[in-house]
């Protein structure tokens, strides 16, 4: 995992600040307080850079990255029935996304009809609501 720094006196990189775990979790820790301190603090989904002047960092977003998440998780685990701890641990190394991301593109296949998740312990669960032990099904 990367962190950029970018000069703020021209448009080019001073540094990166780079983070190497053997653990999942320690991963998922500084994977979240860097995408808190990413610039704008405003996005969606995080840029992991950090800039001090923040107009330069301009995002031009046309379509919802939670949609270009939700088609990657669907065809890529299209008949599998996974936790949400799974599914996060899996698939959000190597990208910018973040849990609460991963629960927004669930939330869109859930509304869409391709998937079905119910609590682990078989107990009813709120629409929309994705625990780390839920079990999540991707229908065909």
């Amino acid at each position: 995992m990367k962190f950029r720094f970018v000069s703020p006196n021209v448009e080019r990189t001073s540094h990166y600040l780079i983070f190497v775990t053997k653990g999942f979790r320690g991963y998922e820790i500084m994977k979240d307080i860097m995408a808190g301190e990413s610039v704008p603090k405003e996005s969606v989904v995080p840029t992991f850079e950090f800039t001090e002047n923040p107009d330069r960092q301009m995002q031009l977003m046309l379509a919802d990255p939670h949609e270009d998440l939700a088609i990657t998780l669907h065809s890529s685990l299209r008949g599998k029935t996974c936790t949400f701890s799974r599914i996060y641990e899996q698939c959000s190394p190597n990208t910018n996304f973040i849990k609460r991301n991963f629960r927004s593109a669930l939330t869109i296949l859930e509304q869409h009809g391709k998937l079905s998740a119910q609590n682990e312990d078989g107990s009813k669960r709120r629409e929309g609501t994705f625990g780390d032990k839920c079990r999540i099904t991707f229908n065909e």
